[in-house]
């Protein structure tokens, strides 16, 4: 059944681009602009990151700790048990 399917949507798609052709100067030029812009924007991504977890780790070994060293290390808020107790009248 599947098989079926997939044969049939690929024969679709083939009958489909006999009817367009080829790509036009335009089509081309937009799929190389969004393709280039998909390019640019990893790199950006990429290049943001490695700035930000490179300024956490030297920020960590500056402090000397660890992250889970620094959560331990706050106390916990007046009044609070650390458990799920709630405030009941009864």
């Amino acid at each position: 059944m599947l098989e079926h399917c997939r044969s049939e949507e690929i024969a679709h798609r083939d009958a489909a681009r006999r009817r367009l052709g080829a790509p036009g100067r335009v089509a081309r030029l937009w799929v190389a602009m969004v393709g280039l812009g998909s390019q640019a924007g990893v790199y950006l991504a990429s290049l943001v990151w490695m700035i930000v977890s490179t300024a956490t780790v030297q920020r960590w070994k500056a402090d000397r700790t660890t992250p889970l060293a620094r959560i331990q290390a706050f106390p916990p808020r007046a009044g609070r048990t650390g458990t799920a107790e709630r405030n009941v009248d009864t």
